[in-house]
């Protein structure tokens, strides 16, 4: 890991998207220089934000939650974003990418105030997860309330189209992959390395969340062990009793450089503290490991909204997350920081390839700067954002 960036606002805690009111997708990236830049190249200014990093008014999308974006670097190392926006009644995905000069939608067009939607559903779609295949095209995956229940969706882009996985065109539901009896949320995709889709989500019945995975395999959705997919059959290891689990959120997904499915995932214990665990496939079964460590003494925020996966340069994962000290390590009231681990082959080591076996080892910043991280890795550098 050649170097690491932390990227923070005055705030201290910079998201990785920018949505404001009007809806106007933003990304901020730094130049070689001390200067914080928008995608356009021009000096960023936090008192003229709408002036500066403004991309396009596409119609007065409004944002609805930190979770409705997704950012990626595609293979040319240029930012690419899907986001959940409101227009017509009803939430929508849209897909925008930056060209080199201008933001465009999948087609290459310019985005205006309809062309950039992928959805277009009756229902409500919600939480997009972005990835880009080694052809450098967008593959987004969703949930989705057309059909009553909340589901989960896919679509990619190929021969100037959003298709299915079976390469039809996206119409209707034709996207649903889950149709099953339970509301299927928070979903999070990888491209393996066949350049095929895997998703992970957690599925909700009244009093239990299970957490699930699939993968496609060129012509069908399968589980773990290759059977196919029937709804209900992609369980990771027994089910969570929701009155104790509460409710676990897949926040990180990756396939790794053996091909293997790492998923990160949030939840709370039956004392209500928060904790963020990785759930890793060994080809035989799946392991679970509490990321946050030290319990009571150091939670995470809730959700995806604290933690963040991503893949370095040898195809291994790099987590990110929020914890908050309530100060049993440092005299002071406590308060947010951010924290990072990666796997080296063997073990889970901090930036500096030290063995994590406490909290404090993978601490990176020592301010109260913690909050919402996303992180992305492109060209030997991992960007915390």
């Amino acid at each position: 890991m050649k170097q690491l960036r932390l990227l923070v606002s005055m705030l201290c805690a910079f998201s990785c998207l920018v949505l404001p009111s009007q809806g106007k997708p933003s990304v901020a990236v730094p130049l070689a220089g001390p200067d914080w830049v928008g995608a356009d190249g021009l000096q960023f200014n936090d008192t003229a934000i709408y002036h500066n990093i403004v991309v396009k008014d596409i119609g007065k999308k409004y944002s609805i939650g930190f979770d409705t974006k997704a950012i990626v670097v595609d293979n040319n190392g240029l930012p690419c974003i899907a986001w959940s926006g409101y227009a017509q009644n009803n939430f929508d995905i849209y897909f925008t990418r930056w060209n080199g000069s201008k933001w465009v939608n999948a087609y290459g067009n310019e985005i205006d105030t309809n062309n950039c939607n992928v959805s277009n559903s009756i229902g409500d779609s919600y939480y997009p997860s972005l990835a880009i295949d080694k052809d450098n095209n967008p593959h987004i995956s969703w949930m989705d309330s057309t059909q009553g229940l909340t589901d989960i969706y896919y679509a990619y882009f190929s021969d100037n189209n959003w298709v299915n996985a079976y390469g039809d065109i996206l119409s209707g539901a034709n996207g649903n992959i889950t149709s099953n009896p339970r509301e299927s949320l928070y979903p999070k995709l990888s491209i393996n390395n066949n350049g095929y889709p895997c998703i992970a989500w957690d599925d909700y019945s009244p009093g239990y969340d299970y957490l699930m995975y699939i993968y496609f395999n060129g012509t069908n959705w399968c589980n773990i062990q290759g059977e196919i997919f029937t709804g209900t059959n992609a369980t990771l290891g027994a089910a969570f009793n929701y009155y104790q689990a509460r409710h676990p959120q897949v926040c990180g997904f990756e396939i790794d450089y053996q091909g293997k499915p790492n998923i990160l995932y949030s939840w709370k214990d039956d004392g209500a503290y928060n904790y963020i665990s990785v759930i890793k496939w060994d080809g035989s079964k799946w392991n679970d490991f509490i990321v946050s460590k030290d319990g009571p003494d150091g939670w995470s925020f809730r959700g995806g909204y604290g933690a963040s996966m991503c893949k370095d340069e040898n195809g291994y994962p790099v987590i990110v997350w929020s914890s908050h000290y309530i100060g049993f390590y440092r005299n002071d009231p406590g308060g947010s920081e951010i924290f990072l681990i990666k796997w080296d082959g063997n073990k889970w080591v901090n930036v500096n390839n030290q063995y994590y076996d406490k909290l404090e080892v993978a601490q990176i910043t020592h301010n109260n700067c913690g909050g919402i991280t996303n992180v992305v890795y492109n060209n030997n550098i991992i960007y915390i954002l």
